[in-house]
């Protein structure tokens, strides 16, 4: 888990407490238990370093409340919850156990979902569980795709999306492929959901995976023509990324996400060169040993990194004072705007 600390409390209290409204909205939260883990099942599709934390991290509806109580402390959160993305999950019970937290306490939440299943499976995955939605993930694309040609209706299948459609779910995309956001593919498939299927509420989750300025590449000029897909910016700490956001597409088309548990990890970001590189006290992540987007540090330099989320949230805050914005703008991005599409 985690421990606040001094620096913790200052960081909020210099930079977040007084930016951020009194309610906000969190639309990409994780929440799992050890219950929902197969014991013999295949643990991979997430980035290392976000297995290795995650693996000791898992977060139970209780564990998200004490989160939001020790990090956003005097403020109300909402939540739009959805269940864990490796491929050694049990998806159904997972989905069932959101559904479980949704009758219990005012939340909202998607399904996780597989192309495999078929009308009826999809259907039932999300009514039985009272879900507004689907949260499908390249994870459970087909095996014989190879993991760089995943498409996203490899992910979520032409059929899937007509139901979703019918429906008007929320649809929160974690967009495949190595270019991430500037891959044509990935723009073409973003635009034909968007004029094929206009009832999907779709959330492009942490801003198309864009992380550095070079991830965007020609997709801002060709998505500056959509109307009404909206963009998190969950696990993502880019304050040049989310001011070209924000200057193309403006205040009303962003979404708070926490990413919770990755995001309470200690994590300082850079973008160097179109990568991105997490700087993370030493032994916080287990084996990170080549990844070229870690570097573990220590001693002071360690000492003096804050949370993940707050970082985020920080960056956020610095790129709308940078394009003018005003606490109304501020307000909906945390809040309203999720607020508005969700249907809080």
């Amino acid at each position: 888990m985690y421990q606040i600390k001094q620096l913790d409390k200052d960081f909020y209290k210099r930079y977040l407490r007084d930016n951020i409204p009194d309610c906000i909205c969190d639309t990409h939260a994780h929440l799992w238990t050890d219950k929902h883990i197969l014991k013999n099942g295949q643990s991979n599709g997430t980035a290392d370093w976000v297995h290795n934390f995650c693996a000791q991290n898992s977060m139970s509806y209780e564990s998200m409340e004490q989160v939001y109580q020790d990090f956003f402390d005097g403020k109300k959160v909402n939540t739009l919850a959805f269940g864990w993305v490796e491929r050694n999950v049990d998806v159904s019970l997972n989905n069932q156990y959101i559904g479980e937290q949704v009758k219990k306490h005012k939340l909202m939440g998607l399904a996780v979902s597989k192309p495999e299943w078929g009308a009826q499976k999809l259907l039932e995955e999300v009514r039985e569980n009272n879900l507004i939605g689907l949260k499908p993930y390249p994870n459970f694309s087909p095996v014989h795709i190879p993991p760089d040609s995943v498409r996203i209706t490899d992910m979520i299948t032409m059929e899937q999306l007509s139901i979703a459609n019918e429906q008007g779910w929320v649809v929160l995309l974690h967009i495949p492929r190595p270019k991430r956001l500037a891959d044509k593919e990935n723009m073409n498939d973003l635009l034909m959901i968007e004029k094929e299927f206009p009832n999907i509420r779709l959330i492009v989750a942490h801003i198309g995976r864009a992380y550095c300025l070079e991830n965007i590449g020609e997709a801002f000029s060709l998505l500056s023509q959509t109307k009404k897909m909206m963009f998190d910016f969950a696990g993502h700490t880019n304050a040049d990324v989310f001011e070209k956001t924000l200057s193309v597409f403006g205040a009303k088309r962003l979404l708070f996400g926490s990413d919770f548990p990755i995001t309470y990890m200690r994590l300082r970001r850079e973008h160097v060169g179109g990568n991105y590189v997490n700087f993370i006290p030493a032994g916080s992540c287990g084996d990170v040993g080549g990844d070229p987007h870690m570097k573990e540090v220590s001693g002071k330099e360690a000492d003096a990194i804050t949370f993940f989320i707050y970082e985020s949230m920080a960056a956020m805050l610095r790129a709308a004072k940078k394009v003018g914005l005003k606490q109304k703008d501020i307000n909906d991005i945390f809040y309203q705007n999720a607020a508005d599409f969700i249907g809080w």
